[in-house]
C-alpha cells in the first residue's frame, strides 16, 4: 500500500487509513446491482490499503449488508479498524418503541453494541464511538460503560464523535 496514508488515532496507537469507507448508504434500498457495485468499490478500497471502516447503530439494514461483504470477501480481519457508533434515540422514538433503552444509559450502549454486532457477525468492534452527546447520562457513567464494554473484550478503543460533554 505504498500510496496510502495512515494516521494515528488518537494515542491509542491504531493506525488507521487516511481515508475510511462509511456504510449509510447501504442503508438506503439497493437493488442486487447496486449492492454489488458498493462490494466492489469496498474491496477496490480495501486493495488499496483502505482499512478504516465506519457505521452506525442507527444505519440498521447497512451493518447487515455489510455483514455480507465481509462474510463474503478475503480480506484479513486483523487488517481491518471497525468502528461502529452509538447515538442516543430522538425522544418521541423512546417512549414509542425503546422504553428502556434511550439516551446514553449503559442497557442502550450495551444493546445497540449487541445489536451491532449481530447484524455485522463479529464478535468485537475495534472502536466503538458516541455519536451524539446525552445530557442525562453522567460523563463518569459514559466512561465506565465503555471502559466495561472493553473489559467484556467486545471493543478494544472508543471514542467520541460529533460530541462535547
Amino acid at each position: 500500500y505504498e500510496t496510502m496514508e495512515y494516521r494515528s488515532l488518537g494515542p491509542s496507537g491504531l493506525k488507521v487509513s487516511a481515508l475510511s469507507f462509511g456504510n449509510m448508504t447501504l442503508s438506503f434500498e439497493l437493488n442486487q446491482e447496486e449492492l454489488e457495485a458498493n462490494y466492489q468499490l469496498f474491496d477496490s478500497m480495501f486493495r488499496k490499503g483502505v482499512n478504516f471502516i465506519d457505521s452506525a447503530q442507527l444505519y440498521g439494514k447497512a451493518e447487515c449488508e455489510f455483514g455480507r461483504f465481509l462474510s463474503k470477501g478475503e480480506w484479513d480481519r486483523d487488517e481491518l479498524v471497525l468502528s461502529t457508533k452509538v447515538a442516543p434515540l430522538p425522544h418521541e422514538t423512546w417512549t414509542t418503541v425503546y422504553k428502556n433503552v434511550q439516551g446514553l444509559s449503559r442497557k442502550t450502549v450495551v444493546h445497540n453494541l449487541d445489536k451491532s454486532l449481530e447484524r455485522m457477525g463479529l464478535d468485537y468492534i475495534d472502536v466503538y464511538f458516541y455519536h451524539r452527546p446525552e445530557y442525562n447520562t453522567s460523563v463518569l457513567q459514559l466512561c465506565r460503560n465503555m471502559n466495561k464494554l472493553i473489559d467484556d473484550e467486545k471493543i478494544l478503543y472508543w471514542g467520541t464523535s460529533e460530541f462535547t460533554p
